[in-house]
C-alpha cells in the first residue's frame, strides 16, 4: 500500500532534473529540483530537494527538503543584481561577462544528510560523514564526523582513526553488489567487515 502511495504522489508531484547524470540505480524523490547534479551508484535524494552543481558519491542519503549549492550573489560589485554579471530568473544579463560563477559542492560516499539541511556552494562533505538535521553547513567537512547546527559544527567521529582510515583506503563502495551481499551480514561490525573486503 505505501509503495502505491509513493508511485502516485511521484506522479502528482514529480522530480525535474536538468543537466544532470543519475546512475542507473539511484533514485529522486518527487517535487525535487536537481540542475548540474552527477548521482552515484545507490544513492538517493528524497522529496522536495533543491540541489544545484553538485557532486554525490555512492551510497549516499540525503533526506527530504535538503538544499544544496546553487549560485551566490557577488557582494563585491555595486549591486548583488545578478543582472549585472550573468542571465539570471529575471533575465539575460546585461554585461559581456555572462560567467555563472556557481562553486561546485561534493559529497563523498556512504554521506548521511539529514532533512532541513543546506549547505552552502562550494562545500566538500567528506566520505561517511553524517550531517544531522536542520543543520546549516557553511565549511567542509571531513570523512566520518557527525556534524549539526546553525552553523554546523563538529559533534563527534563515528569511528577511531585507524579504523577511519582503512574504510577509507578499502573503498568498499566500489565493490561489485554480489560482494557486497556476501559480507552485508557484517556491516554492524566495521573490523569483521573490513577484514572481508580484504579477503
Amino acid at each position: 500500500m505505501l509503495k502505491l502511495f509513493a508511485k502516485l504522489l511521484r506522479k502528482i508531484n514529480p522530480s525535474s532534473t536538468l543537466n544532470c547524470e543519475l546512475d542507473i540505480t539511484s533514485s529522486v524523490g518527487g517535487g525535487s529540483f536537481l540542475e548540474y547534479v552527477k548521482l552515484g551508484r545507490y544513492s538517493y535524494c528524497g522529496y522536495r530537494c533543491n540541489i544545484a552543481n553538485c557532486v554525490i558519491g555512492s551510497f549516499c542519503s540525503v533526506a527530504d527538503d535538503v538544499y544544496i549549492g546553487g549560485s551566490q550573489h557577488d557582494v563585491g560589485k555595486v549591486s548583488t543584481t545578478p543582472l549585472f554579471y550573468t542571465d539570471s530568473v529575471i533575465g539575460k544579463a546585461w554585461a559581456i561577462d555572462t560567467s555563472e560563477r556557481i562553486k561546485k559542492s561534493t559529497l563523498g560516499h556512504d554521506v548521511w544528510v539529514g532533512s532541513r539541511v543546506m549547505i552552502k556552494a562550494g562545500i566538500n562533505i567528506g566520505t561517511g560523514s553524517v550531517l544531522g538535521m536542520g543543520s546549516i553547513v557553511t565549511k567542509d567537512i571531513p570523512p566520518y564526523e557527525i556534524w549539526g547546527g546553525n552553523p554546523a559544527r563538529k559533534i563527534k567521529d563515528r569511528f577511531d582513526p585507524i579504523t577511519k582510515n582503512k574504510l577509507l583506503l578499502s573503498k568498499w563502495w566500489e565493490c561489485d553488489k554480489k560482494e557486497l551481499i556476501k559480507i552485508i551480514s557484517y556491516t554492524n561490525d566495521p573490523i569483521t567487515f573490513l577484514s572481508k573486503i580484504d579477503n
